[in-house]
């Protein structure tokens, strides 16, 4: 026996011209999507980079110069420096009395140090006496001059001491009850990222009035 099977089947193949442009747009949508969240997520992370950056060059800065600072017997002259790039103020700087070494009360140029911070190079230095010093005493009055800044910042030793400090003012406290300490404030620079920090630095004998 013979069949004959007439059967007409229409196949559809591919995808028709509204189907594509549908599919495309969802897929257009679903990327952007995943584009966005990462790079949100990516900025997050930079983010939290540059915070956790600028904190560790502030806590290396905090603890340095308190160390520093907290030891000395008196601090004199004081530049407080600015913040503001456009001002051409002169640098912060910080002249101290670190030790009565012969016990005399008096202030010996011997005993003195320089802490100062250089604009152009982003750093704190250190200034310490020379091996080759010819001591002298040295009056309250020009301890607590800014002379004395200039005076050691040329004759003095120069050590560095930090880097990566944006900027850096000190503040002579002399009412309530942080009277006779020091404020230092440093701005870190991490990317876009910039923060002020400060610290209060109580000195044994406080800060020597200029006036």
């Amino acid at each position: 026996m013979r069949k004959h099977l007439n059967t007409r089947q229409t196949l559809r193949c591919g995808f028709t011209m509204i189907e594509l442009i549908i599919g495309m747009s969802i897929t257009v949508l679903v990327l952007g999507a995943v584009a966005s969240f990462t790079f949100a997520v990516a900025a997050a992370w930079k983010a939290n980079d540059a915070q956790s950056e600028a904190s560790t060059v502030a806590s290396v800065a905090t603890a340095r110069v308190g160390a520093m600072l907290r030891g000395v017997k008196a601090a004199g002259a004081i530049q407080p420096g600015s913040f503001d790039d456009k001002f051409s103020a002169d640098p912060a700087a910080v002249v101290v009395w670190v030790s009565d070494l012969n016990d005399d009360d008096a202030i010996q140029l011997s005993e003195l140090e320089l802490l100062y911070y250089e604009t152009d190079n982003k750093l704190v230095c250190r200034y310490q006496r020379p091996s080759a010093l010819v001591d002298e005493t040295v009056a309250p009055a020009a301890f607590a001059n800014v002379a004395m800044v200039t005076r050691l910042h040329k004759d003095f030793d120069r050590v560095p001491m930090l880097s990566r400090i944006d900027g850096l003012r000190f503040y002579r406290l002399s009412a309530g009850a942080k009277a006779g300490a020091i404020e230092a404030q440093f701005r870190v620079r991490s990317g876009k990222l910039n923060q002020v920090y400060s610290m209060v630095i109580a000195l044994r004998s406080g800060v020597t009035d200029p006036n």
